[in-house]
């Protein structure tokens, strides 16, 4: 801020007066100008960095996508794969050969930068079309990705017995029809996400 001084000599007329007011609001408009653009340069650097730094974030978050949409993929079908082998040992009355193993390897979305940005304001200081964009796409992520840490639970619980006994040759005919059943419903999540990644393709095409 800057500091306004009384000139040296006071004023001894009508036309002096106003010279000396006009001095002081002066200054005081260079001093309040001065305080803004500082601001608003501190500002704009603030607004600078963030997205530098929402887009490494953004790049760290692809690669994850992509780990992600290939992995859950990868259950899908052998979720599928195993629910066949169990249709055939229903129809023939028999155990099935194999026990179903799929551990969870789904890297959750970073969304560190995000949080610390919504925290400090920076985000208030950015275009408000910008934020909205921004916030909608790690909300619809973080959806996606509640719902399939609810889906791995669904499925180790189904797994669960074969922590009790892991010879499939000992399930019996209910403990089939159950685990048939509880698999069906992991399979329809699974079914879920795929179409899912698909739609958040197309409403962040950087994610393709």
């Amino acid at each position: 801020m800057l500091d306004v001084h009384d000139p040296e000599h006071t004023p001894h007329s009508v036309r002096d007066f106003f010279i000396h007011i006009a001095t002081i609001v002066v200054g005081l408009l260079l001093a309040v100008g001065l305080e803004q653009t500082v601001e608003l340069i501190h500002h704009h650097r603030e607004v600078v960095t963030i997205r530098r730094e929402l887009a490494i974030e953004d790049t760290k978050n692809i690669k994850i996508f992509h780990n992600d949409e290939g992995y859950l993929d990868s259950t899908r079908q052998r979720v599928q794969a195993y629910l066949a082998i169990l249709r055939h040992s229903l129809a023939t009355k028999t155990p099935p050969p194999t026990i179903l193993n799929i551990d969870p390897d789904y890297d959750d979305f970073q969304d560190a930068v995000f949080k610390a940005a919504d925290r400090t304001g920076v985000l208030a200081l950015m275009p408000q079309d910008e934020v909205a964009y921004v916030s909608d796409r790690y909300l619809n992520f973080t959806q996606v990705q509640d719902r399939v840490t609810e889906m791995f639970y669904k499925l180790d619980r189904a797994q669960a017995i074969f922590i009790a006994d892991p010879d499939p040759t000992h399930l019996t005919i209910e403990q089939q029809q159950h685990l048939y059943s509880e698999l069906t419903e992991v399979l329809g999540d699974l079914n879920s996400f795929h179409a899912n990644f698909e739609g958040l393709v197309i409403l962040y095409p950087q994610y393709k």
